[in-house]
């Protein structure tokens, strides 16, 4: 399981998660999220996943 992002303007995904990812938020430019067989809250910066 991964997360995507969807830009509505563009009509594209993006996928921000490369080893899984369940739930995510996007705050202040990073993006926190969860995973679905792991405890814990997991981050990252914006710049890694955002493709301008």
């Amino acid at each position: 399981m991964q997360l995507w992002f969807y830009q509505r303007s563009t009509d594209k995904h993006t996928q921000l998660t490369l080893n899984g990812g369940y739930s995510g938020r996007i705050i202040d430019k990073h993006l926190y999220y969860s995973k679905f067989n792991v405890d814990g809250i997991w981050h990252m910066a914006y710049g890694i996943w955002h493709m301008a």
